[in-house]
Order: structure tokens, then sequence, then C-alpha cells
């Protein structure tokens, strides 16, 4: 379920759309990406303006259902991250294409749009975890940065919630992917520059 490619208009209800999507899914289990600024789009095209998240999700995927909150701990990083992909107009790269090359705006533009990013990732992760602690359903907290470390623990740590313990360990996990990391200097200059001239902030050292 990606809002870019169902558009925010129209007339398509969430239900549908992952009804056809499991009957293309092979296997027991199913999954969907949700984006938390998505629920209330999802919730409009649903019926259900008023819902709370938790209960949006519970009509949409049922009422035993796990969730994988994942998240980026250094915010700041995120939010250069999503500022460059929306400038580039670039949300992912697979491996073997070249990245697109676009002039940036001046750091006067760049530090107000990076500063608003970061406001409003701030207050994602928040509204994630609120629908995360008043959700009845199996939750697991999972940062981006130790997946990025250790993706197959990770991952493990996913499939045993969804599972069970012994069904997860009957199976073989095997960690792969065709998309490259878009984190490169220009990232991480950006990334430093704001932060000197925020340090109100606060910083990250992540290694």
């Amino acid at each position: 379920m990606n809002l870019r490619f169902l558009g925010e208009g129209g007339d398509w209800h969430p239900a549908d759309v992952l009804a056809g999507a499991r009957k293309e899914t092979p296997g027991d289990y199913f999954g969907s990406k949700v984006m938390i600024h998505w629920l209330d789009v999802l919730k409009k095209h649903a019926g259900l303006p008023a819902a709370t998240d938790a209960r949006l999700l519970a009509e949409l995927f049922g009422e035993d259902f796990t969730m994988i909150h994942l998240y980026r701990e250094d915010t700041v990083a995120a939010a250069v991250s999503f500022t460059l992909a929306g400038l580039n107009q670039e949300w992912h790269r697979r491996t073997g294409e070249s990245a697109k090359q676009v002039v940036l705006p001046d750091w006067e533009v760049l530090n107000v749009m990076i500063s608003d990013n970061v406001t409003w990732l701030d207050w994602c992760r928040h509204r994630l975890r609120m629908a995360a602690s008043t959700s009845m359903r199996a939750v697991v907290e999972m940062r981006y940065e130790d997946l990025e470390r250790e993706p197959a623990a990770e991952l493990r740590r996913a499939v045993t919630a969804i599972m069970g313990e012994e069904a997860a360990s009957a199976h073989e996990l095997t960690v792969g992917t065709k998309l490259v990391k878009q984190r490169n200097e220009r990232s991480a200059e950006l990334r430093g520059r704001w932060l000197a001239e925020h340090p109100g902030y606060g910083s990250y050292d992540l290694g």
C-alpha cells in the first residue's frame, strides 16, 4: 500500500487494496508497509475519519496482527535524507542505477526545509509510538540503525514475533536487497551543518 501510487484522491478503499495485494502474495503470511503520515488519508478512504490510529489498523489488518514499529533514531539524518529525496524525486535506487544529479538550493532554503522535516519526523515518531502503545497487538520496535548494522538479527526478531519462536526457528532466513544506500558525504555534511546551527536540538554519535 503506497499513497504515492494510489493518490490521495480517487475512489478506492484501503481494505480493497489490501485484499488485492493478499491474493497476489504467496505463502501464509502477509505484510504491508504503512507510513504513519498516511493514516489520515486511509481513514478518509475507509470511511472512518474519526477513528483512532489503532482502530484503523485493526479494521484493515484484523484483530490479530503484528506491528513492526520501524523508525530512525537519528531524526536529523532522516530529515536530510527525506529533503534530498524530495528535491531529487529519487526515493530509492537499485543496484547499478546512477544517482540523479540536481542543483541544490542555497543553504538558507535547505536549512528551513531540513528544519521543517525534523519537526515533522519527530511528530511522526511520537504518533507512531502512541499508536503502538494503544494497540493490543504484538509490537516490535525496531531502529533503522540496528537493522542496518545487524540485518539478520533484527529480521529474525521480527520473524519470531510474527510466527512464534518454534515456527521461526524451523525456517532459514536469507537477507538481501536490490536497493543501495543513498547516504553519502553530501548528506553527512548537511547533517553536520544543521546540527552545528541548531545546538539546542542535540546530536547523535552512531559510530
